[in-house]
């Protein structure tokens, strides 16, 4: 039924005086304009919902970002100066062990005092990177405690550490960009 149909009834109803068709019409318009409301007010809520997740979706990706830019810069400068500090030669001194065990550890307390946040794909891979750490650190300790004449012994360990831990870090900056891409739908 459209308007010009209904304007007819109604007025087809005043002339007859036909309540029980006035009483219908006025029952299917409050029907209809309580759907129409009802309709508003369900879209409504949920157009405020899918606002309400696109913000959450947005701030979410700007602090995992945040917190990824972070830890990449402090894993690079570990890694620079663990690769300097672990060098061929006999002129690491104290002050750049000093400046390794600095490096590693605010790496090290940055992970730790995120890792609530990490989803676990990316905790994996930079657990995976501190245990090669560990046993990069583990296997210069003993080349220090060395006479010279063993030093070639640690020279494979060593370089399989340090390949295994650029490998790793190659992993990691994969599994950011996975989160990462994950977090915008796919879109990098």
């Amino acid at each position: 039924m459209n308007s010009t149909q209904l304007i007819q009834q109604v007025a087809a109803g005043l002339q007859q005086q036909n309540w029980l068709l006035l009483g219908c019409i006025a029952l299917v318009i409050l029907v209809s304009a309580a759907g129409m409301l009802g309709h508003l007010f369900i879209a409504k809520r949920i157009e405020a919902r899918i606002a309400n997740q696109q913000h959450f979706n947005r701030v979410q990706f700007e602090q995992e970002a945040a917190l990824y830019r972070e830890i990449w810069k402090k894993l690079c400068d570990f890694y620079e100066k663990s690769f300097a500090t672990f060098a061929w030669n006999d002129s690491t001194d104290e002050s750049e062990l000093t400046t390794l065990r600095k490096v590693g550890e605010d790496f090290f307390d940055t992970i730790r005092n995120n890792r609530p946040f990490y989803p676990e794909e990316v905790w994996k891979d930079l657990r995976e990177f501190i245990d090669i750490c560990d046993r990069m650190s583990g296997i210069h300790r003993a080349m220090r405690r060395a006479a010279a004449s063993a030093m070639p012994q640690f020279r494979e360990p060593m370089e399989n550490a340090q390949r295994a831990a650029k490998e790793q870090s190659k992993k990691i900056e994969e599994s950011i960009r996975r989160r990462l891409a994950h977090l915008t739908g796919g879109v990098r």
